[in-house]
């Protein structure tokens, strides 16, 4: 079987790596490389390594590198760009368990926006922060369009680093630091959400309590182009039916979830042209992809639609605030998986928590929190 060649190599090195990452100190300074660096060789031997650097080390092939590089929407990036590091961790904790919410993410967002008040602590919501003062090496404020000024002792700042930095002011940030701050972003994609009429049944199509990744071709370098060219029928799609991760699975009728890769750029530009043009490229895309999953997987997928939602990389800049889009923050690059920003910032009394200072997604939000929380109070746990 020529398809299996290298596997075992590759899976040495991944094993290594993961080991290794779960004997680093939680903050990484640079004179641990020196003094504790001859416990963590894989890791140092590949902290600078993309996955496809690793592919190609061991000989694996073509399929089984497709294969393995699956779940690159996890990610929105090709494994040539890819660090390993990151490949790593995903990889290493769907191994040990994929896991959600038992009532679904909404329950658990209120369940923290209800401890907050119960703690006797203000909410404001739509208010955007427009200036952000210092004095000194200090933040002395924060402002808002609707002109309320916040003060504090600290201040935690869940935007964009780099978009806080344009409100506070690059010259007041030194010279190393800003060019930390001057990482390039994630890529993003085209999201279908469908609502589908009751008695649809996920099952019935080999869809439930898991994730699908259908890939229309070999080399997910090769599909990324074709995702670059907005070409989705050679690139690759993802199928979730996120009310079957819940012991609440909806009776009013499931979700289907349909992505793909996408550029930010052709969708910005069709929205500057005007609203019509943006609204016709992201429901022709949308269409293509509802279109591949009826051929490939639910032949009579659009008579179960009752509600399609979609969106787009500019969705995400809108609705979020995410320059250029972005999913996850700060890239995943190799250049940057050992030097991406921490919770510090110039400032001592300023703190990042956000995808760019810490591992992205849900779990990597709740890890950046949590050790902010443990450095802010010393309270390990």
């Amino acid at each position: 079987y020529p398809q299996t060649t290298g596997l075992d190599a590759f899976f040495k090195i991944i094993k290594a790596i993961r080991k290794e990452a779960h004997a680093l100190p939680r903050t990484i300074r640079w004179w641990d490389y020196l003094l504790k660096g001859i416990f963590f060789p894989t890791h140092l031997k590949y902290r600078h390594a993309s996955l496809q650097d690793v592919f190609d080390g061991c000989g694996v092939s073509l399929e089984a590198q497709t294969i393995l590089a699956a779940q690159a929407g996890d990610f929105l990036l090709p494994p040539d760009k890819l660090s390993v590091l990151f490949y790593v961790g995903l990889l290493g904790g769907y191994g040990t368990g994929a896991y959600a919410p038992t009532r679904g993410f909404s329950c658990y967002i209120n369940r923290l926006t209800r401890f907050l008040t119960d703690q006797g602590s203000d909410l404001y919501f739509e208010e955007q922060v427009t200036e952000i003062t210092t004095q000194g090496r200090k933040i002395s404020g924060v402002s808002t369009a609707t002109g309320k000024t916040f003060t504090a002792k600290n201040y935690i700042c869940g935007m964009d680093p780099q978009a806080a930095a344009e409100l506070i002011g690059w010259q007041h940030f030194p010279e190393r630091y800003r060019t930390k701050l001057s990482y390039d972003y994630s890529d993003n994609g085209v999201m279908v959400y469908l609502g589908l009429k009751p008695g649809f049944e996920p099952a019935k199509y080999g869809l439930g309590n898991h994730n699908t990744w259908h890939c229309f071709g070999w080399g997910m370098n090769t599909m990324w182009e074709a995702g670059n060219n907005l070409d989705v029928e050679n690139a690759w799609l993802f199928i979730s039916t996120p009310t079957m991760h819940s012991n609440n699975a909806a009776q009013a009728g499931h979700i289907i979830e349909i992505g793909t890769y996408a550029p930010y750029a052709p969708f910005r530009q069709a929205a500057d042209k005007s609203h019509a043009d943006y609204l016709a490229l992201k429901m022709q895309m949308a269409n293509k992809m509802i279109d591949l999953v009826a051929q490939h997987h639910i032949p009579d997928l659009r008579d179960h639609i009752a509600l399609k939602v979609v969106g787009s990389p500019t969705t995400s800049e809108d609705f979020c605030r995410a320059p250029f889009g972005n999913a996850y923050g700060s890239a995943m690059l190799p250049k940057s998986a050992t030097s991406r920003l921490s919770a510090k910032t110039p400032f001592s009394n300023l703190y990042w928590c956000n995808a760019s200072s810490g591992i992205p997604s849900i779990y990597g939000t709740v890890r950046t929190g949590c050790n902010l929380y443990m450095d802010l109070t010393g309270d390990e746990f």
